[in-house]
């Protein structure tokens, strides 16, 4: 099973039920849109539901994302933007 099929099967009193986006290009070219998405409510429920291995891959791979913006903004030049907001999904689940 896809990682959207197990979430889609999953009990709802596990998962929350979110918005997200996603795009692709930039400027003119930028194609975005929004949709449902459901995402498990604790790690153990992750766990659960992926099993402890694949649970384990999706969260190193959230910290190296959260590690590389953090990098990013080290070498962002000064003046540079170099916050970014809060993604609308992690205050969904209350995190």
């Amino acid at each position: 099973m896809t990682t959207k099929e197990i979430l889609d099967a999953a009990d709802a009193a596990d998962v929350a039920e979110v918005t997200l986006t996603a795009s692709t290009g930039k400027g003119d070219a930028k194609n975005e849109t929004e949709f449902p998405a459901r995402l498990p409510k604790t790690l153990a429920i992750a766990s659960n539901l992926f099993g402890e291995k694949k649970a384990y891959r999706l969260l190193i791979n959230a910290l190296v994302v959260e590690l590389q913006g953090l990098k990013r903004k080290e070498l962002a030049p000064k003046g540079e933007k170099k916050e970014r907001k809060k993604a609308p999904y992690l205050e969904e689940l209350g995190l």
